[in-house]
């Protein structure tokens, strides 16, 4: 008895939180089945709707943005996933870019069969996913038969040199293992570096160039585009550099709101940039991907999350708009120490957790889900709101909601709507829409740059949005409110 009312209380707890569970275990007390049969019948009809939806969009994905041969995203992906890098205002601004050219396809396809090309590609495809599966946020893509293309963000040009020689050189070795592939086959390896300066022109430009010197090579080694750089930093300088820039407060806040429908705003995305010793202002992906090669990245969260309250504690007076967005790195929550100074940081602030949300990107849930339900768990238990951010309605992010149940998620405009494949997007958005309000998640549209894209997204349904369109960037000192 004891345990069949432990599990409806569990259950109704559940479903109070738009988790909605189905209790196996039908008690034998009449009263109590008929409390169990009622809640299951409530549910089960959310349920087969949440897993429906997602099956739904999953199958619009796989026709936009999937090479049907390879298994791998294709170039519409590539170019989605470059544009959003670029336009970041965070680390995944700076990265590397490694081009793969596979000659001699089109003949072994004609000549020894469409089954063994095939093969060798999705092959293929299974080594450059394995070879970069460590990489937060990185993206594999097949962009033409011949080619493969990988986005590698926050990785500094020595590790995508490693890199593409590792792939490479395995790459050769599945060719030389085949029958009669090195009859036909032979691969070429290009890198490029890519910065928030950049736009998909350039680094496909920087690519192509490369790929050139690498074709003409003696040895077939990878070749790097070479920068017109200013002087290189070494590790200990660039540890300096960071540690002296926190230390000095020379850490730069601004922000921009995200606003309601009715343009009222809902909170403030916080962003940080770097004052250099003369005194010019450098974007976080200047140096963000040093700060986590040093694994400094957790060290400046922790400086950002004590900022951001205590400019919020100063205010006197804190209306409810006064709310603010912290993106949590990677780097961070798979700290143990970091988790434990979360921990105490959230409890001593608990008067602010009206005016604090914490986010993490959709790469760190997808690479870290059991770390980042923890996080959330932790964060959301303190009374704070946690959010989702560059949610590319990925599958396993997508399946992941319904547990981790943000307040809210942020996609860009990109992923919401194309005048191109308008019917696509409307069953994913739709979908998506369908989703949200199950399980009370608010679905903010972001990278909204033009009117119209804003119509757009005003038309679709949506009620929150952020992007130079709708509010620009403004220093966090003079924000309004």
């Amino acid at each position: 008895m004891l345990k069949s009312l432990d599990r409806i209380r569990e259950q109704a707890q559940a479903i109070g939180e738009n988790k909605f569970i189905i209790n196996p275990h039908i008690p034998s007390t009449v009263e109590l089945k008929q409390v169990v049969l009622q809640m299951n019948k409530m549910v089960e009809p959310v349920q087969n709707n949440y897993a429906r939806s997602i099956e739904t969009i999953k199958e619009a994905k796989l026709l936009r943005f999937k090479d049907m041969v390879s298994g791998l995203y294709n170039k519409a992906y590539f170019v989605r996933m470059m544009q959003a890098n670029l336009e970041s205002q965070a680390a995944v601004s700076k990265g590397e870019v490694i081009l793969l050219t596979i000659e001699g396809l089109p003949q072994l396809k004609e000549v020894e069969g469409y089954g063994v090309s095939e093969a060798f590609i999705k092959e293929a495809a299974g080594i450059l996913k394995d070879k970069t599966q460590k990489i937060e946020g990185r993206v594999v893509t097949c962009i033409k038969e011949t080619e493969f293309g990988l986005i590698l963000p926050c990785i500094l040009p020595e590790n995508a040199m490693d890199m593409a020689e590792s792939i490479l050189k395995d790459l050769l070795k599945l060719i030389k293992k085949g029958t009669v592939l090195e009859d036909y086959l032979q691969v070429y390896a290009s890198v490029a570096s890519y910065t928030y300066e950049d736009n998909t022109s350039t680094i496909f430009s920087k690519l192509d160039y490369s790929m050139i010197l690498a074709k003409n090579s003696q040895d077939n080694t990878p070749v790097h585009f070479k920068e017109k750089t200013d002087t290189l930093l070494g590790r200990g300088e660039w540890k300096t550099l960071i540690e002296t820039a926190i230390d000095s407060n020379n850490i730069v806040f601004s922000c921009q709101p995200v606003l309601t429908l009715e343009e009222q705003t809902f909170y403030r995305e916080i962003f940080i940039a770097m004052k250099d010793d003369h005194g010019i202002v450098k974007s976080a992906g200047f140096f963000m991907p040093m700060a986590m090669e040093l694994g400094l990245a957790r060290t400046i969260d922790q400086h950002v999350m004590t900022q951001v309250a205590r400019l919020i504690g100063e205010k006197k007076q804190k209306p409810v708009e006064d709310a603010f967005g912290v993106n949590v790195s990677a780097d961070f929550i798979q700290d143990r120490n970091s988790f434990i100074w979360a921990r105490n940081f959230l409890s001593a602030q608990k008067s602010l957790s009206a005016h604090l949300a914490f986010e993490m990107s959709e790469a760190v849930l997808i690479r870290y889900p059991e770390i980042s339900l923890d996080f959330a768990g932790l964060v959301r238990g303190m009374g704070f709101s946690f959010g989702i951010d560059n949610f590319t309605i990925n599958d396993d992010s997508l399946a992941m909601l319904q547990q981790l149940t943000p307040d809210y998620i942020k996609v860009d405009y990109a992923y919401l709507y194309d005048y191109r494949d308008q019917a696509k997007f409307k069953i994913t958005l739709t979908m998506l829409q369908s989703i949200t309000e199950s399980l009370n998640i608010k679905l903010i549209g972001t990278k909204i740059e033009t009117s119209n894209q804003l119509d757009d997204l005003k038309a679709a349904g949506i009620q929150y949005f952020q992007g130079r369109q709708v509010a620009q960037i403004q220093p966090l000192e003079r924000h309004d409110g």
